[in-house]
C-alpha cells in the first residue's frame, strides 16, 4: 500500500548545498517575527492542500496559494483502531488519504526534519499554513550549516550557509540576487557548462534507501530529476551527470575526469546498464568497452595502457582486467552468464586486498560503478 502524501516544502536553492532543501518560492502574508507557539510537527505529518483539501505537489499551478495543514493524530497510522474510511480509501491497490483526515484549520507551529540518528536536520515556523520567520538546517553533529529569513509576505530575503566549523561561506540577498562570500567579495558571474541540466540536485543532498534514491528531504517518494556532482569547489568542473526516474538511474549517465576527459558514459533503462558502456582514462584511451543486455553483461573487453587487449567476455562468460595509473593489476572481474561471478583486488604495491562481500554486490543501487 502506498499513502499519497507528499511534503513537498523543500525547493532547491542552486546558489547553496546544505542550504538547498530550504524553500525558495513560498507565497505568503505572515510577519517575519510571527508567534507560532510551542506546537512542533514532524514534516512528514504536513501536506499542502489545493481547495478541495487535497494534497499538491510542487509543479501544481495552485502550489504558490495553498496552505499547510497537519494530518490529524487519529489519521498518522494505518494500523490504528481508529484509522477509518473518514480519513482513507482504497483505490487500485493504493491507500489515498481523504480530506477528512486533515485538521480543520491551517497548520500553525514548528515542523522538523530528523537526521537518520534522530538528531534535528531542519527547524522550520509555519503561521496559518504559511512558512515564516527563520528556518534553520543543521548538519548531523548539530553544526548549523543554513538558515533561511523570511519577509512578510513569506518569501525569502536572505540566506546565509556555514561550513561544518561554523565558519559563514556565503550568503545571499534574494530581493537583488547577490551572492556574498567571506572578505566582502561577490561571485561572479559562472560560465553555463553546456553538459549541466536546467534543474538539479547534487550528490550530497540526496540519500539512498534500499534500492532507490530519495533526495534528503522527501519522505516517501523516490528521486525524479537530475544528479550532479563537481571536481571542484568552484563548481566549474563537471565530474557526474546522471538522471534518475523513481529513484534508479535512466537514460544516459555521464561522467568527466577532472581535465574535462569523458571518463564514463552509457544508457540505463530502469536502473539497469542498457546497450553499450565504455570507461575512458584520462588521456583519452578506453579502458573498458561492455555491452548490456537484459540487465546480463553480454560481453566486453578491457584494454591495457598500451591499447592491448588484456580480458574478454563473450556470451556472458569470461574475465575482465582493470589496472592501476602505472599498469600493476588493480582488479580481476569474472563473469558467468552475465553476472559478476567471482573478483580480485591488489592495491598500487601489488598486496591482494579482500573482495566485497557477494551480498553487498547484489543488493546494492544499480547506481554505475567504474572499475
Amino acid at each position: 500500500m502506498k499513502i499519497m502524501l507528499n511534503f513537498g516544502c523543500f525547493a532547491k536553492l542552486p546558489q547553496f548545498g546544505l542550504g538547498a532543501v530550504l524553500v525558495l518560492c513560498l507565497a505568503g502574508c505572515g510577519s517575519p517575527s510571527q508567534s507560532v507557539g510551542d506546537r512542533v510537527l514532524e514534516a512528514k505529518y504536513l501536506a499542502r492542500l489545493d481547495i478541495n483539501r487535497q494534497p499538491l505537489e510542487m509543479d501544481n499551478a495552485e502550489w504558490g496559494t495553498a496552505l499547510y495543514f497537519a494530518i490529524k493524530p487519529t489519521a498518522r497510522d494505518l494500523y490504528a483502531d481508529d484509522f477509518n474510511s473518514s480519513t482513507y480509501e482504497i483505490a487500485n491497490g493504493q491507500t489515498v488519504i481523504l480530506a477528512g483526515a486533515y485538521e480543520d484549520e491551517p497548520y500553525t507551529g514548528r515542523i522538523t526534519l530528523k537526521h537518520s540518528n534522530g538528531t534535528e536536520r531542519l527547524l522550520a515556523h509555519i503561521f496559518k499554513g504559511r512558512l515564516v520567520n527563520t528556518a534553520t538546517l543543521t548538519d548531523v553533529d548539530g553544526q548549523r550549516r543554513a538558515s533561511i529569513d523570511y519577509d512578510r509576505r513569506g518569501y525569502p530575503k536572505h540566506t546565509r550557509e556555514w561550513d561544518a566549523n561554523g565558519t559563514l561561506t556565503a550568503s545571499v540577498d534574494h530581493q537583488t540576487g547577490t551572492t556574498t562570500e567571506p572578505g566582502g567579495g561577490t561571485s561572479p558571474t559562472l560560465p553555463t557548462n553546456p553538459n549541466l541540466p536546467a534543474t538539479y540536485l547534487e550528490f550530497s543532498q540526496v540519500e539512498i534507501r534500499g534500492w532507490l534514491v530519495f533526495d534528503q528531504s522527501e519522505m516517501f517518494f523516490p528521486y525524479d530529476g537530475a544528479l550532479v556532482s563537481f571536481h571542484d569547489k568552484a563548481k566549474q568542473q563537471l565530474a557526474r551527470v546522471e538522471n534518475y526516474a523513481g529513484g534508479k538511474p535512466v537514460g544516459k549517465v555521464t561522467w568527466w575526469h577532472p581535465n574535462g576527459q569523458k571518463h564514463f558514459e552509457s544508457d540505463y533503462v530502469d536502473g539497469e546498464p542498457d546497450g553499450l558502456a565504455t570507461w575512458w582514462r584520462s588521456d583519452g584511451s578506453t579502458e573498458h568497452e561492455a555491452f548490456w543486455q537484459d540487465a546480463k553483461l553480454a560481453r566486453a573487453t578491457t584494454w591495457d595502457l598500451a591499447g592491448t587487449e588484456n580480458g574478454k567476455v563473450l556470451n556472458g562468460n569470461g574475465t575482465l582486467i582493470f589496472l592501476h595509473p602505472d599498469g600493476s593489476k588493480r582488479q580481476e572481474a569474472i563473469y558467468a552468464d552475465g553476472e559478476l561471478s567471482d573478483e580480485h583486488w591488489w592495491d598500487a604495491e601489488g598486496k591482494p586486498l579482500p573482495s566485497a562481500p557477494t551480498f553487498w554486490r547484489v543488493e546494492r543501487p544499480r547506481i554505475p560503478v567504474a572499475p
